[in-house]
C-alpha cells in the first residue's frame, strides 16, 4: 500500500493529524495520536498492520501509534 494511502486512512481511523518520517531511504514511518474511543481502535489497527512493520509508544505522556511502509524513490 502507498504512504499517500495509508497516511490518509490513519488519519481518518485515529481522527487525528499524521506526521510522516523518512527514517531511510525508502521508508516512510506514519505516526498519530491514538484515539481515545475505544471503538477507533479495531479500525486504526487495520491501518498500522497494513504496513511492513508497526507498534505504539508512550514516552511522550501520550500513546502514538505508528506503521511504516517501504516506498520507492
Amino acid at each position: 500500500m502507498r504512504a499517500s494511502t495509508l497516511r490518509a486512512a490513519l488519519g481518518q481511523a485515529a481522527g487525528s493529524p499524521v506526521r510522516v518520517y523518512r527514517p531511510s531511504p525508502g521508508v516512510v514511518r506514519l505516526s498519530a495520536r491514538a484515539p481515545v474511543e475505544s471503538d477507533r481502535w479495531a479500525d486504526v489497527l487495520d491501518v498500522v498492520r497494513a504496513g511492513r512493520s508497526w507498534g505504539s509508544t508512550d514516552a511522550t505522556g501520550e500513546v502514538i501509534v505508528w506503521t511504516e511502509v517501504e516506498e520507492p524513490l
